[in-house]
C-alpha cells in the first residue's frame, strides 16, 4: 500500500512539474515570440525522458514509463512552439537530443537488456545530477549581495518535492542506485537553497526558465 502510494505521489508531482511551463509556452504561441526565452530547458527535458523512458522500459517500471511518457509528450510539443517562434537557431538543441537518440540506439542494439540500463542509467543519472544543482551557481552571488533575487523559489520548492518522492521511490520502491543516487543529491542540493530562501526570506525570486528533469 505505501508503495503503491508513494509511486503515485512520485509519478504526479513530476508530471505536474514537467506541466509547470505550459503556461509560458502558450503564451508565446499567443504573442508568436519566444521574448527571448532559451531554449536548452525544453529540449533538456526531451532528451531526459527520452533516457528515463527508454530505462523504465528496459527495468519494466510502469511509474517510470509513464511519468517520462508524458515528459516527452510534453516537452515535443514544447520545442515545437519554441522553434517555431524563436529568432535563434535551434540547430544544436536539435543535434543534441538526436545525439541523445543516437546513445540510446547505440546502447539498445550493441548491449544486452542489463547493461544497456546501466549505461543508461548512468548517464541519466549524471544529467540529473547537473540539472538538479545547476542552481548552485548563484550561490556566490546571493552570499555577496545577500539576496536570493537570483534564484526561482517556486521551481526549488517544486524540485524539493519531486526529488525527495524520488529518492524514496527509487530507495524504498525500486532499491535503484540510479534513482535514488541523483534525486538524493538533488534533494540536498534544494534543501541548501531552501536554506538561502530562509536567510534573506526578503528577497524576491526572479522567473528564470526551469531546468526539468524527469526520472
Amino acid at each position: 500500500m505505501a508503495a503503491s502510494v508513494l509511486s503515485t505521489l512520485a509519478m504526479v508531482t513530476s508530471i505536474i512539474s514537467i506541466a509547470i511551463p505550459l503556461r509560458v509556452i502558450l503564451r508565446m504561441h499567443k504573442e508568436r515570440t519566444t521574448a527571448g526565452a532559451v531554449g536548452s530547458p525544453f529540449f533538456s527535458l526531451v532528451a531526459n525522458s527520452l533516457i528515463w523512458l527508454t530505462y523504465g522500459m528496459l527495468s519494466s517500471d510502469s511509474t517510470m514509463i509513464l511519468s517520462n511518457f508524458v515528459g516527452l509528450m510534453l516537452g515535443l510539443f514544447y520545442i515545437t512552439i519554441y522553434s517555431r517562434y524563436s529568432t535563434t537557431t535551434t540547430r544544436k538543441y536539435f543535434g543534441a537530443v538526436a545525439g541523445v537518440v543516437l546513445f540510446i540506439l547505440t546502447c539498445c542494439t550493441f548491449f544486452e537488456g542489463p547493461k544497456a540500463g546501466n549505461l543508461l542509467g548512468f548517464v541519466g543519472s549524471a544529467i540529473g545530477v547537473f540539472s538538479l544543482a545547476s542552481p548552485l551557481e548563484a550561490i556566490p552571488i546571493v552570499l555577496k549581495e545577500k539576496s536570493t533575487r537570483v534564484m526561482p523559489f517556486e521551481i526549488t520548492l517544486a524540485s524539493f518535492i519531486v526529488s525527495g518522492l524520488w529518492f524514496l521511490y527509487g530507495w524504498v520502491v525500486r532499491n535503484d542506485v540510479f534513482i535514488w543516487v541523483p534525486n538524493g543529491l538533488g534533494f540536498l542540493s534544494c534543501c541548501l537553497q531552501l536554506a538561502l530562501f530562509a536567510k534573506y526570506p526578503k528577497a524576491a525570486a526572479h522567473k528564470v526558465p526551469v531546468e526539468m528533469t524527469t526520472l
